[in-house]
């Protein structure tokens, strides 16, 4: 007796063989990528998901019978069964016996599809893995040279502790970054508006009060002591500057 079978079945197999299956897989590129399934007419494109679904269903290949066959919907009056096998000639194969089961090991599938797209990476070096964890930003406060100084001594000390990456990464880890604490801006008061600038301002607020101040006040009763305020000032900051020279 002959039997139908579907080519790469286990492509459309969903992967688990601990129950009874209820769907399977269907890609959207078997209509508008393959050519040559393009070009198969449409009767004959559902009757291969039929024939899909059907093998996967009685983990076997399908009967090659025409009354097994019209009694799972395949009409072959209207559009004979062998035609249909002509057309999907690609797709499917038909052999003369019925072969192994066509349940699908789960593990199997994902193990192939884990070697198909996982590349063999080589192992990295110690001196490269050192290099890039040096270029690391996470360490950029260590001198890591330094600590792994450390490291090799403390070792000396403990034999039965392994020079490791796991130790120089948990080494690393318990380093705390150090809090750098920002200066103080001192704040200087104005003697002309009487308000408070940050020193990294105050000289350039001072200048510009000075001159609107003496704009609007040319002859005023406060410009002398305005003058004498600011020359006091002047003599104070030279003896200051003499002194720490």
């Amino acid at each position: 007796m002959q039997y139908i079978h579907v080519k790469n079945l286990e492509k459309y197999h969903p992967g688990y063989k601990d129950r009874n299956l209820q769907w399977c897989k269907a890609y959207f590129t078997m209509v508008n990528a393959d050519p040559q399934f393009e070009m198969v007419p449409e009767v004959d494109k559902w009757r291969f998901l039929a024939l899909v679904m059907l093998e996967l269903q009685i983990k076997r290949p399908v009967p090659y019978d025409t009354n097994y066959l019209m009694r799972k919907g395949f009409n072959d009056k209207e559009h004979p069964i062998s035609l249909s096998l002509q057309m999907l000639q690609n797709f499917i194969e038909v052999v003369t016996e019925e072969g192994n089961s066509c349940s699908v090991d789960k593990d199997a599938v994902t193990e192939k599809k884990e070697s198909r797209n996982t590349k063999k990476q080589e192992p990295v070096t110690d001196e490269v893995w050192l290099a890039e964890l040096k270029k690391d930003s996470i360490y950029s406060h260590i001198n890591i040279d330094q600590e792994i100084g450390k490291m090799k001594r403390w070792l000396e000390l403990r034999p039965a502790r392994k020079f490791s990456r796991r130790f120089i990464i948990n080494w690393l880890n318990k380093i705390e970054r150090p809090i750098v604490q920002k200066k103080a801006d001192v704040l200087k008061r104005c003697i002309v508006c009487s308000k408070d600038f940050p020193e990294s301002k105050f000289w350039a607020h001072r200048t510009a009060c000075e001159e609107k101040f003496y704009q609007e006040n040319p002859r005023g009763p406060m410009a002398s002591q305005v003058s004498s305020l600011i020359a006091g000032v002047a003599q104070n900051l030279s003896t200051e500057k003499g002194g720490k020279a």
